[in-house]
């Protein structure tokens, strides 16, 4: 059952007029090949009249939920996860299962839903890419080391779902529906494809792609989906790639999508670890870095995290691990732990959230 926020209508308006009002200001340039576009040109938005973000709202990070019988939806996010250029030129050379050879079975074992971004396309034609192509695409029998690894949702919702045009997109999402995943979101209308997890607690996973929409295109659909009652999930694609800190869009964006009813926001896209907050009562986790990529020029690229989130009537349990990347292939790397939290800025990888009543204007 969700928790009612009843002055969540009334926030709602009075905050988005205000953030119409901020997005009006600037329009999203394309994507550069290393950089979002709009980021030197944002204004700082003036976030004092959303106080503080509550931290007493953050117990301890070593300390467990009360009731463990009363955790009831179970959900594990990963980053980018790429399977064309030098990630397919191995397949190619070993098999479909070898980015995971290491990979634990275990890792994603009892979640509901395993959800991550899927960059790139999927073609009949082979069309082996050198490492320095920003095209990615890669063949249909590959996809099933995904399924393997325990998959079930990807989002279409990034810059590189689109890198063939509209017609290749479809196809991706329905090779993907054909091989028993979900995909959700869009290069272009996320809005328009949202999907849902069932569950006591009734989950509604949205995509957002930065370069290509608005943060308030998908605002309609999250007041939809938490009016619906349901736990309202945004994953987007955003945020400057290579950097560890959000940027002033992010956190903009994040407070359109919380007064709209976000509940929860995991994002993707940047290639490193990003930090993680509470945004009035919302955790934010701004990105999660790679899970499957080809990025060997520095270590932060080759270090990525998983999340295991569980989310119950009273708390939202977040346990960080991190994901080595070696020669194609990954593995959970705990001995990667100090420097993970250090990009997370957080004392342990086990971090609880109480789920309260969202704090806006």
């Amino acid at each position: 059952m969700k928790i009612v926020n009843y002055t969540r209508g009334i926030y709602f308006f009075v905050g988005l007029f205000g953030i119409v009002l901020f997005f009006g200001m600037f329009a999203i340039a394309p994507e550069t090949v290393f950089a979002p576009k709009s980021e030197t040109e944002l204004e700082t938005i003036d976030l004092s009249r959303f106080g503080k973000p509550n931290e007493d709202s953050i117990p301890d990070a070593n300390s467990a939920p009360e009731d463990i019988e009363n955790l009831s939806v179970r959900l594990m996010f990963a980053g980018d996860i790429m399977l064309a250029r030098a990630v397919e030129w191995a397949i190619k050379e070993n098999d479909a299962a070898y980015p995971f050879a290491r990979w634990s079975e275990e890792a994603f074992t009892g979640a509901d839903a395993v959800i991550g971004n899927f960059e790139g396309t999927i073609r009949e034609t082979e069309h082996l890419e050198q490492t320095n192509v920003m095209t990615f695409d890669t063949l249909p029998g590959y996809i099933g080391s995904l399924k393997m690894a325990g998959f079930t949702h990807l989002s279409l919702a990034n810059n590189h779902a689109d890198d063939f045009g509209q017609v290749t997109t479809a196809f991706t999402r329905e090779t993907l529906t054909n091989h028993e995943f979900v995909p959700f979101g869009d290069p272009f209308a996320s809005e328009n494809f949202v999907t849902h997890i069932e569950g006591d607690i009734p989950i509604a996973l949205l995509g957002f792609h930065a370069f290509n929409e608005d943060p308030l295109g998908i605002v309609d659909a999250i007041a939809s989906e938490d009016a619906a009652g349901n736990f309202v999930i945004v994953y987007p694609h955003w945020g400057t790639e290579y950097e560890h800190t959000p940027s002033t869009y992010q956190t903009a964006a994040a407070d359109a999508w919380i007064a709209a009813g976000a509940d929860l926001i995991i994002g993707a896209h940047p290639h490193v670890v990003q930090s993680v907050e509470v945004r009035h009562g919302v955790p934010v986790v701004y990105s999660l870095g790679n899970f499957l990529f080809d990025q060997d020029f520095s270590a932060a690229t080759q270090l990525g995290a998983i999340v295991y989130v569980t989310i119950s009537q009273d708390n939202i349990l977040f346990t960080f691990s991190p994901v080595r990347i070696t020669d194609r292939q990954m593995f959970i790397d705990h001995d990667a732990e100090e420097h993970l939290l250090s990009w997370l800025t957080l004392p342990a990888l086990a971090w609880t959230v109480a789920r309260e009543a969202v704090q806006m204007p």
